[in-house]
């Protein structure tokens, strides 16, 4: 299990960086080197709101496979809580 556990953070960690690559616009092996996972969304990264909303939940909901409660995403503010939270959910499926 413990494996399972560390497979399913790698992949939550390439889907959060590969979302946000996508809304950086900028190439995501160059983001792993520019960012940290302790990086706050809005604080550091300053991504709006709206791109949380409708760009970032929605593609992480989808590799999840469900709708994620928005009581959850209240406790998300930086890169590790939402590769935290999506790997948590994907492996309870």
């Amino acid at each position: 299990m413990g494996d399972e556990r560390h497979t399913r953070k790698d992949e939550a960690f390439d889907v959060v960086f590969g979302v946000l690559s996508e809304m950086m616009c900028t190439p995501k092996h160059k983001l792993c080197c520019q960012l940290q996972v302790s990086d706050r969304l809005v604080k550091d990264l300053r991504i709006d709101s709206d791109d949380l909303s409708f760009i970032l939940i929605p593609k992480l909901e989808e590799w999840v496979g469900r709708e994620i409660p928005q009581a959850d995403w209240d406790r998300v503010w930086s890169i590790q809580d939402a590769i935290d939270l999506v790997a948590g959910l994907k492996c309870k499926g």
